[in-house]
């Protein structure tokens, strides 16, 4: 954090005459002739307030302290304008007196804080000026003033650095009394009164003043002031202002970049005044040890609330001690600056706030409460807010008791105001891609079970969706009924429908009864409304090609015979004999249905079934070598006993298929059997033998 130091603003005797900031060489003896005036007209006020503290010490017997500054003005607050600034507006900018600004728009603006601050940041002419504030020293008329005064001018301009203090000049260094000319056309020009840095025609031109201020006024002597020329309406640091309020809350003048040398910054340190306002012999109190050097700061406000006040040291550690997260306390002027634990160390300390303690707490609380460890580091955050929060949690035991109260509570973060709940998900170093100042993660150590009783988790949280977790049964249901076994894994399908199926059976009970109901059945699939039957041909795992989610394949225990009783299977199921044999009909939707058919006919030795067709086979076709094509879900049934190639009376002739070329004696259409055919040759004496087929 910045500090400011309280501004009481100084009286008009305080302030020398305009034309002395310009044009006093800073001799005491050159200003003799104000300063006696400035003395006869304070004996004769003296007097006056001699006359009215007797007064009001007859009358209460106590005189009453003057307000503290803080009651007068909180930090980032500049005074009201009591002097106009020099110049400003129109690519032109200036601090000066105690000090007054005016910034390029014109806008004026009293700078009432101690320490280090941007006055211009110019990227386009490569130049930064900053200046070093102390507060007035007063003490010879109405006591210690609040107002601040320029007491050091740094610049650093492409490349060069340039640094004023106590009447002196620095090039890089190195002290320098004559106009210098220095890298890429940069001018020092001594003045009677100060310096111009020039840049040449790039632009640029910063002057400084120097005054010279006894030094029971100003420790260092000498007061500055600056002016800059600019040809960029843009830039950053008091010059950049739009006017008192901006400059109050703009982080580009409090975030500064220290410009001084480390000597240089030192000195000004060491010799700037302690106000009036200031406690003496600042020390850590019981329990606190001190956290570097006075004036070493982590910059911001850390976990309290920006602008925390505190009436005395002892109360900013009171405030830190009822924080369980708070590991040490920044104390200046009034202002309490609360940090976490990660910020209690030393490495932590990249700013400075002039006259400011750091304490830190000798016991830092633990991180987690008890039955907790903490989870990653300080500041580690899972972004959002997980299960919920809460804003009620006064404390990390408060919010772990929260937590505690929730089965889906693996772990909480805590910080200033606000206690968040993670699921087991979230309980994770992965998970904390974030980063939250002050806060800390405490995951239980017993976690809870992921699953309840009779459950076990299948796969890792969040597999199917973001914070979701899937719980398996111990003890499965039977995926099949009774009969039936499952095949292949629940979603794996047989394209197709197989023999049959049927919409709006929604169980797997009864699917199965449908499945029972019919010889040609094998095994079906089952899910949401449908019912697909297959066949043999396709209760196989290596048939299931195919994917159906939610559907469950069940195979039959106890198969059914392939072929009914008086047939054998022939080749393999959906082996085929090309064709359609001596004949075929529709509507055959069993084996048993085909074969009574087949039986029927003399001329059938074997029959192929599949769907709702029934193919019949002579005795030529009834073979493994005639099966040369494919036709899925088909089985060939053959007769166990092949009726007579030829009628009583008569006896094969060669081999079925072997032909006499030409019709013979005669021929005729129609005739069906083997023995219609005989009875035709018997009523010719001509006749010795016949040919039959189809």
């Amino acid at each position: 954090m910045v500090a400011q130091r309280p501004a009481l603003v100084p009286q008009d005797d305080f302030n020398p005459p305009e034309e002395c900031l310009l044009e006093c060489d800073g001799s005491l003896e050159a200003n003799s002739s104000w300063f006696k005036m400035k003395r006869k007209a304070g004996a004769m006020l003296i007097l006056a307030l001699v006359v009215m503290l007797a007064a009001i010490a007859l009358l209460t017997k106590e005189v009453p302290r003057p307000a503290s500054p803080h009651e007068l003005q909180p930090k980032g607050v500049m005074q009201k304008q009591l002097h106009p600034p020099r110049q400003g507006g129109n690519g032109v900018c200036s601090c000066g007196g105690d000090p007054h600004c005016s910034s390029m728009t014109g806008a004026r603006v009293d700078f009432q804080l101690t320490g280090e601050f941007n006055f211009l940041v110019s990227p386009k002419h490569d130049a930064k000026v900053n200046l070093f504030n102390c507060p007035w020293n007063v003490k010879d008329l109405f006591g210690p003033a609040g107002a601040n005064s320029v007491v050091g001018v740094m610049a650093v301009v492409k490349g060069n650095e340039i640094e004023m203090m106590e009447g002196n000049v620095k090039v890089d260094g190195k002290p320098i009394t004559e106009t210098t000319t220095l890298a890429q056309g940069v001018e020092v020009k001594m003045t009677p009164n100060g310096i111009t840095v020039s840049t040449g025609a790039d632009g640029f031109q910063l002057e400084v003043w120097r005054v010279g201020i006894p030094r029971q006024k100003i420790d260092t002597g000498y007061q500055y002031s600056v002016v800059a020329t600019t040809k960029e309406t843009t830039v950053d640091g008091i010059c950049g202002s739009s006017g008192q309020a901006d400059i109050a809350s703009s982080d580009t003048v409090f975030k500064k970049q220290s410009l001084f040398t480390a000597s240089g910054s030192q000195r000004l340190t060491e010799i700037c005044p302690r106000g009036w306002w200031q406690e003496k012999d600042l020390k850590c109190p019981a329990g606190y040890q001190q956290l570097g050097n006075i004036g070493d700061d982590v910059p911001g406000w850390g976990i309290g609330p920006s602008g925390n006040r505190a009436s005395t040291l002892s109360d900013c550690a009171s405030q830190c001690k009822e924080l369980d997260n708070c590991g040490a306390f920044e104390y200046h002027n009034g202002e309490c600056g609360l940090n976490g634990i990660p910020d209690a160390s030393t490495s932590k300390q990249t700013g400075h706030w002039p006259g400011a303690i750091t304490c830190k707490r000798d016991n830092l609380p633990p991180p987690c409460p008890k039955d907790y460890t903490q989870l990653g580091n300080w500041d580690d955050d899972v972004p959002g807010y997980g299960l919920g929060h809460t804003k009620d949690a006064k404390s990390k035991a408060d919010c772990a008791a929260q937590c505690d109260d929730r089965e889906d509570c693996a772990a909480f973060e805590y910080g200033p105001g606000d206690c968040v709940f993670n699921g087991l998900e979230a309980a994770t170093t992965a998970s904390q891609t974030g980063h939250a100042q002050g806060f800390v993660t405490c995951k239980k150590k017993v976690l809870p079970p992921v699953c309840p009783d009779g459950y076990t988790q299948l796969g890792e949280i969040g597999d199917d969706a973001p914070g979701y977790v899937t719980c398996k049964k111990n003890v499965l249901p039977p995926v099949c009924p009774d009969g039936y076994t499952q095949l292949g894994n629940i979603g794996d399908d047989v394209p197709g429908y197989g023999v049959g199926h049927m919409k709006g059976i929604t169980s797997k009970a009864e699917c199965a009864a449908k499945c029972n109901e019919r010889d040609d059945c094998a095994a079906f699939e089952q899910g949401k409304d449908d019912c697909v039957l297959n066949g043999l041909a396709d209760a196989t795992t290596e048939r299931q090609t195919g994917r159906a989610p939610g559907y469950v394949t069940c195979k039959k225990d106890d198969l059914p015979s392939v072929c009914p009783d008086g047939y054998t299977q022939l080749g393999e199921i959906d082996d085929d004999v090309p064709g359609y044999g001596v004949g075929h009909m529709k509507g055959i939707r069993s084996k048993a249905e085909c074969a009574a058919k087949c039986n029927d006919r003399d001329d059938c030795a074997a029959f192929e079934q599949g769907k709702d067709d029934c193919v019949f086979n002579g005795l030529e076709d009834a073979t493994t070598e005639r099966q040369t094509g494919r036709a899925p879900g088909y089985v060939t049934c053959k007769k166990n006993v092949l009726p007579p190639v030829c009628p009583d009376g008569y006896t094969q002739l060669g081999n079925i298929g072997d032909d006499v070329p030409g019709y013979g004696v005669g021929h005729m259409k129609g005739i069906r059997s083997k023995a219609e055919c005989a009875a035709k040759c018997n009523d010719r004496d001509d006749c010795a033998a016949f040919e039959q087929g189809k």
